[in-house]
């Protein structure tokens, strides 16, 4: 998969503002005169290493919180193809339970077309639409055959089912839980005033290595990025693999064949 220039520009935008403000900086630190002090090229230098550590460690921060949230998505993927996958044992195992096993089948290929369509909000509120449907569905005729006759594996299917609702209430919200806006706004400024003061202390100091700089630039950028694709699992190059609904699917599938 390639990127699209929607997912290439805002690196490009975000890469030219740390290049301008450190050229910025570089240019202040010059206009105000070739050399500086002994006093102040110190000053410099401990403002720079503290600006530093403050970005380094925003980073790792954001760059923690947006993986761990990624891996909590990709943990709710394979819990919820484990429940619809008990669930549909136990409905086929149920005398009656055909229509469920039925209607998990059509679900699991809902809850795929509603990962596909989740950077499309109109097919994605489609797909969550048809998903709330079938368990609406799913519960009357599980409830129903429990009424019946309340034998203890009628029973067993309703806990199955609920967790099968539970799950995709717990992925939805993992969609929604993204890093703080003020955090990825604070990590912008940061790394700003960051390539700001390199740029300052290399006009202190009378020269500059722009080589280094862009490639700082560059890699501050990368990692940015990567936060904000790790977070926002509706877009960017990085997305939560559905392999274990997949593999749930074609095993479903060939079961009914």
């Amino acid at each position: 998969m390639f990127p699209t220039t929607t997912e290439v520009l805002p690196g490009l935008v975000l890469f030219a503002l740390l290049v301008l403000a450190h050229e910025v900086g570089f240019r202040v630190a010059r206009r105000r005169g070739a050399r500086a002090d002994e006093g102040e090229r110190s000053e410099t230098s401990t403002l720079q290493g503290g600006m530093l550590g403050l970005l380094g460690l925003l980073l790792a921060f954001t760059f923690a919180i947006a993986s761990q949230r990624f891996d909590t998505r990709k943990q709710l993927v394979l819990d919820e193809a484990n429940a619809i996958g008990t669930a549909y044992l136990r409905a086929t195992a149920v005398p009656g339970g055909e229509e469920v096993a039925d209607l998990l089948r059509r679900y699991v290929d809902v809850r795929l077309e509603g990962a596909a369509s989740a950077g499309n909000p109109h097919g994605f509120r489609r797909a969550v639409t048809e998903s709330e449907r079938l368990h609406a569905a799913m519960w009357s005729r599980a409830a129903a055959l429990a009424r019946a006759n309340p034998d203890p594996l009628r029973t067993l299917l309703l806990p199955a089912l609920n967790e099968v609702i539970d799950l995709h209430e717990k992925r939805l919200t993992a969609m929604r839980n993204h890093v703080p806006t003020i955090i990825l706004v604070l990590l912008l400024m940061v790394s700003v005033l960051t390539m700001a003061s390199l740029g300052h202390a290399a006009g202190v100091s009378g020269g500059r290595s722009m080589s280094t700089a862009l490639t700082f630039a560059m890699l501050v950028t990368l990692v940015i990025m990567v936060v904000v694709d790790l977070d926002r699992p509706e877009r960017g190059l990085i997305r939560v693999s559905q392999q274990s609904l997949q593999t749930l699917r074609d095993g479903l599938h060939r079961g009914e064949r």
